[in-house]
C-alpha cells in the first residue's frame, strides 16, 4: 500500500496490521482474519468505488488459507481484476512446509498452482520469477464462480497432501522478472 498513488483506494486485511512507511492514498485497514473479512455481511458496502482492480494475497502461508483467500477475493472482484499471490516458489523442502521452520518460509502456497490448473483452467495464471519466492498473477476471474468455495475441503484434502518435488514445483507459465514483459503479459 505504501507504493500506491492517488486516486487509488487501499483496503488492507490483517489481524495484526503493521505499516512501516507513510501511505499516500485513502486507506482502510481491517484488523481481522481474512476469512472473517470475506464473511462480513456488509462486505459489498466496503467497496464504495466498486470492486478492486488489484488484490494482493500474502497471508498465512498455507494452502487451505490461500485457497480460501482466493475464493473470497474472486467473489468481490470483476472479470478484469488482477490477483497477485506471494510465495508461490519455495526455496527448498523446509521452507515450503506450512508450519514455519525458519525465519524465511513460503509455506505450501505453491500447491494452489496445480490445483487451479486442474479445477479452474478458465483462469489466466502466470508466475513471475521475482526473488526470493515468486509472484503469481491470476486474471480472467469469474465472481459468480463458487467452485473453490464449494470444493474447498475436497481440494484441501487432495492437493494438500501433494509431496514437495523440487524438480516439479514450478507449475504453469513462468515469466522473467522484467516489468515490460510482465506488462505485456497482462495485456498493457
Amino acid at each position: 500500500m505504501t507504493r500506491a498513488r492517488p486516486p487509488a483506494v487501499g483496503v488492507g486485511v490483517d489481524p495484526v496490521p503493521r505499516l512501516h512507511s507513510p501511505v499516500a492514498i485513502e486507506c482502510h485497514i481491517y484488523p481481522q482474519r481474512s476469512e472473517d473479512f470475506f464473511a462480513r455481511p456488509d462486505l459489498d458496502t466496503l467497496f464504495t468505488a466498486g470492486p478492486p482492480d488489484l488484490v494482493f494475497i500474502d497471508g498465512l502461508h498455507t494452502f487451505p488459507a490461500v485457497l480460501g483467500d482466493l475464493a473470497g477475493a474472486e467473489a468481490i472482484s470483476r472479470a478484469d481484476t488482477i490477483i497477485v499471490l506471494h510465495d508461490t516458489i519455495p526455496l527448498d523442502e523446509p521452507t515450503q512446509r506450512p508450519d514455519q521452520q525458519h525465519a524465511f518460509y513460503t509455506g505450501d502456497v505453491w500447491k494452489l498452482l496445480p490445483c487451479l490448473a486442474e479445477v479452474r483452467p478458465d483462469l489466466q495464471v502466470f508466475t513471475v520469477l521475482a526473488p526470493p519466492s515468486g509472484l503469481t498473477f491470476i486474471a480472467g476471474l469469474d465472481p459468480t464462480s463458487t467452485v473453490l468455495t464449494d470444493r474447498h475441503d475436497e481440494l484441501v484434502e487432495r492437493f494438500g497432501s501433494l509431496p514437495f518435488d523440487p524438480d516439479a514445483v514450478l507449475y504453469g507459465e513462468l515469466v522473467p522478472n522484467d516489468w515490460p514483459t510482465v506488462r505485456a503479459r497482462l495485456g498493457g
